[in-house]
């Protein structure tokens, strides 16, 4: 039969609570915060992650093709919740510097202090249609965490300035052509670009944040697009949104002739072919994924892959 560790709750307790620290530490920085929204989306996740783990422990059956999909896609969610809530108290602080002396007045007389704002009061209205908690009604927006937003003269030039970041859920937005799979799945590119384009222009935004990997099917399920899928989730998007280029930043300088790791002479390659990268993936490399590159090639966007640590014009170029 099949043996399950009874001890997968408390493991996941142990796992978001890593992730609740994280943001916390965040917003230990200011008492203007975003904190609890995201904490609360964590919590939301751990909640439906348990409900999986529950489901395949009663049945004592090994996970099938559509519960590794759900459980494996749980740590992009993750990350991507840490991820906002970071980015959204920088984009705050930034706000709070650049407040004028007339919107100070403006706040006051509002009976408002400065250390009473926060990015959920301070989010500039995303669309048109509101749900009737302030939350926008938009496919593939997180509306876990979407701010409420403040009415008032003096806030606007902060309003716009703050929040200008949105979670987007994947699953809504990037759909597949397969009923029957769950894993490396093929994407409805209409229904996907359709999906996309309507999303940015009902949403404004500076930043728009997508979890990789993750994809929904047409009947609602979550699929996974394979291994080093969030490289795809990044040429779908762009190629859905007419981008020149795409850039992966990862742990590595570029793309090399051999693999570094275990070759002194391995040589960083500059500039690469579609088909030369394509060859590289397939002899084994995983600095990106193959569909990825076969995507970019087809709608003509040139990759960059460059190191974190490095300059934004290092790494490796892949085009025509």
């Amino acid at each position: 039969g099949v043996v399950f560790d009874d001890n997968y709750v408390a493991e996941l307790d142990v796992i978001v609570g890593e992730h609740v620290e994280l943001v916390r530490a965040c917003g230990q920085l200011s008492p203007n915060s975003q904190t609890n929204a995201v904490v609360v989306k964590l919590l939301i996740l751990q909640r439906e992650l348990e409900q999986v783990l529950n489901e395949v422990a009663l049945r004592q059956e090994p996970l099938s093709e559509e519960h590794l999909a759900r459980v494996a896609g749980f740590g992009e969610l993750l990350s991507g919740s840490v991820v906002y809530g970071i980015l959204c108290e920088l984009a705050f602080q930034r706000a709070l510097g650049s407040i004028t002396s007339e919107s100070r007045a403006h706040i006051q007389a509002a009976g408002l202090r400065l250390e009473d704002l926060s990015p959920e009061l301070l989010a500039p209205q995303r669309s048109p249609h509101r749900g009737s908690a302030g939350s926008t009604v938009v496919p593939g927006l997180d509306r876990q965490i979407v701010p409420w937003a403040v009415q008032g003269e003096g806030l606007g030039d902060v309003r716009l300035a703050v929040a200008q970041v949105v979670l987007l859920d994947p699953r809504e937005l990037i759909i597949t052509a397969d009923s029957e799979r769950f894993d490396n799945v093929r994407v409805d590119a209409p229904t996907t670009n359709r999906r996309i384009q309507d999303l940015v222009l009902q949403v404004q935004a500076q930043i728009y944040l997508l979890p990789g990997y993750l994809v929904g099917r047409p009947d609602g399920r979550t699929a996974v697009l394979g291994r080093n899928g969030s490289d795809t989730s990044a040429s779908i998007l762009a190629a859905a949104l007419g981008a020149r280029q795409m850039v992966k930043v990862t742990n590595v300088d570029g793309i090399f002739d051999r693999d570094p790791r275990t070759s002194d002479g391995a040589l960083l390659q500059p500039h690469l072919g579609y088909s030369q990268a394509l060859s590289i993936v397939s002899a084994g490399g995983h600095v990106l994924h193959g569909p990825a590159i076969e995507r970019a090639r087809d709608a003509g966007i040139t990759i960059r892959v460059r190191s974190v640590a490095g300059s934004q014009d290092a790494g490796t170029v892949i085009g025509s």
